[in-house]
């Protein structure tokens, strides 16, 4: 938990020059900064911070408190703290960066302190004018290997200077500013105004934003959603047409997303006892690097971390030692079961809330293990992190290196929702309850991006820590559960709807002779899907494993 609360000192004084121009000086320090997420092998005891040896050179502490950002130093600042060692002197810096995700430019290093001693005393570092930059990312550095250092009481001090009166200049605001002369932005080129009411912003009855980096929750629909805005639940946003597969019957304003598709090729309901094996395989151990991402947990295939419960997949992450990990959690993947290239993909989900908590329902290439990560391109149809009130939607794609966007959406994630993408060789689509909240252009006009014209798998898993979401915390309660009711794949085309006999109807007796000319002359009626009935659902699914489009 925190201890910390925010100061605003304004101050302004007038300087007679030509035009009788004002200029105001504000003044803004932030108290109780602790830095909680750990990265690259650092290790921070509650106590102290601890760079040991063997820790990658970029290892550090980042400052998770984002009601602090963005910042401006546009006159400068200060850093305050009481530092002590465990009795080996300590070289300590901070560094600024634009996002919090690595090395996202401008950034700036500040001076570095030595803390010597084992009684606490007083330090200060002074930061220089960073002109009109914004900054989202605030991290402590010790230089100095096998070094434990104390700093607590640690305050920043951020001044910032304008001719202009910044504010919010919307009169339908509830914080509408009758003096402010310029609309106060954030770095994306978002509106910093505060709604009663999310009807009165972009999204119709809901808000949300439309790019992000990893730990920014502060902005747009964050926003709208702490200050009393209507989230983007579905309940006023949504599919109006009951005729169509997607029809929400609490919407009042219809969004553009009603779904007509009738050709479902794969689901999982997760009605078993058991984890279907030919849909489902599991990743086991800690992976590389925990995972490419420093997590904490040790994947299991235990029925303690997955299984099948009441008509759910039930993942749960626990806080036990296992395999040299202080976690265990699951992990499945689709991988050389079920892959597929373009589709609607819907998932009903429930995820747990608390610091350090990561579930992710997500896609990789099926080429991985020739062209390896991110040639093979990730497409992340849902991530959660911690306690936040957004959920996020991403690409990850290879240019010249690993190029990422995506978008976020406000939602209350501890309750189900329906998580969902529509991939077409022009675009991939993003939505949340049925409201599209971000599009990424994967077409011949886009950047190079043909990774995403290939076969993808479904992964499915609960993540403890890492370098987005931080380490847990006292607060995180364990063990954490993740619920998933159903997965589902639609692909146009998929219904067959061809009078092959010539009869002046298309039945069953069509879909079988299609399967008849892709070798399926006998034994074509099998309960594919596990649900207990023989029906047009399991053909369609062997369809779709011969390829057809019929």
């Amino acid at each position: 938990m925190y201890n910390k609360y925010l100061h605003f000192k304004i101050f302004s004084f007038l300087i007679l020059i030509t035009a009788s121009v004002f200029v105001f000086a504000q003044e803004t320090t932030y108290t109780g900064i602790e830095f909680t997420g750990l990265f690259g092998g650092t290790a921070y005891d509650g106590n102290y911070y601890n760079f040991p040896s063997g820790s990658e050179v970029w290892g550090g502490f980042a400052n998770e408190d984002v009601s602090i950002y963005p910042l401006t130093f546009t006159d400068g600042g200060q850093i305050t703290f009481t530092g002590s060692t465990a009795g080996t002197d300590a070289e300590v810096y901070f560094r600024f960066e634009y996002n919090p995700y690595p090395d996202t430019e401008p950034s700036f290093n500040t001076i570095s302190v030595t803390i010597s001693g084992l009684n606490n005393a007083p330090y200060s570092i002074d930061i220089p004018s960073q002109g009109g930059n914004t900054y989202s990312s605030f991290i402590l550095y010790v230089a100095t290997p096998d070094a434990p250092v104390s700093l607590t009481d640690v305050s920043l001090t951020a001044t910032f200077s304008s001719t202009d009166v910044y504010g919010c200049i919307d009169p339908l605001a509830v914080d509408y500013n009758i003096n402010a002369t310029s609309q106060l932005m954030d770095q994306y080129g978002n509106i910093m105004c505060t709604y009663d009411s999310c009807e009165n912003t972009p999204g119709n009855g809901c808000m949300y934003a439309n790019s992000f980096g990893p730990f920014n929750e502060w902005f747009g629909s964050y926003e709208c959603e702490l200050y009393g805005g209507t989230p983007c639940t579905g309940e006023t946003e949504g599919c109006t047409d009951a005729a169509a597969n997607n029809y929400n019957p609490n919407a009042t304003n219809d969004d553009g997303s009603c779904n007509y598709q009738t050709g479902l090729v794969w689901s999982d309901e997760f009605e078993a006892s058991n984890l279907d094996p030919t849909k489902w395989d599991y990743d086991i151990g800690q992976g590389s690097w925990g995972w490419g991402n420093n997590e904490l947990q040790y994947y299991t295939n235990s029925i303690s971390n997955v299984m099948l419960d009441n008509g759910y997949l039930r993942i749960t992450a626990k806080n036990e030692q296992f395999g040299g990990a202080n976690y265990t959690s699951a992990r499945i993947k689709s991988k050389g079961l079920f892959e597929f290239t373009y589709g609607r993909v819907d998932a009903r989900i429930q995820v747990p809330i608390g610091q350090g908590l990561w579930p992710a329902f997500w896609m990789l290439g099926a080429n991985i293990d020739n062209v390896s990560w991110p040639q093979c391109g990730e497409i992340d149809i849902m991530e959660h992190i911690n306690t936040e009130a957004l959920i996020h939607g991403t690409h990850h794609y290879n240019n010249n290196g690993h190029q990422y966007s995506g978008g976020s959406a406000v939602c209350n994630a501890g309750e189900f929702n329906v998580y969902s993408i529509e991939w077409s060789p022009l675009s991939i689509k993003w939505f949340l309850n049925d409201s599209m909240f971000y599009e990424a252009d994967i077409s011949s006009n886009s950047v190079s991006k043909e990774e995403f014209h290939e076969p993808f798998f479904f992964l499915i898993n609960l993540a403890v820590g890492g370098n987005w979401p931080g380490s847990p915390n006292a607060s995180t309660q364990f063990p954490s559960v993740m619920l998933v009711d159903y997965v589902r794949v639609y692909q146009e085309n998929a219904g067959c709807s061809e009078d092959v006999d010539n009869d002046g109807l298309v039945t069953v007796v069509d879909i079988l002779l299609v399967l008849t000319e892709y070798g399926c002359a006998n034994e074509c009626l099998h309960d594919i899907n596990i649900d207990g009935v023989i029906n047009v659902s399991d053909i369609l699914m062997i369809l779709a494993a011969f390829g057809t489009e019929c």
